[in-house]
């Protein structure tokens, strides 16, 4: 099976959804376009953002955290 992205989170509220996936940010971007969207914009991650969306991918829950 050929996956289209590789999708590592997806969140959707009403007519947007945010999509944060593995790969050059051009060539999602442009794989997603096939999809016919209003709107695909990119935006990097910080480190701690990339750090958050792995752990949650995997399991963890990183509220449960105590500092």
């Amino acid at each position: 099976m050929n996956k289209l992205v590789d999708i590592i989170s997806f969140h959707a509220s009403g007519n947007v959804a945010e999509i944060v996936a593995h790969g050059n940010p051009h060539e999602v971007e442009h794989k997603l376009s096939a999809l016919n969207p209003l709107l695909c914009e990119s935006v990097p991650l910080t480190l701690e953002e990339i750090f958050i969306t792995e752990m949650e991918a995997v399991g963890y829950d990183y509220n449960n955290v105590i500092f």
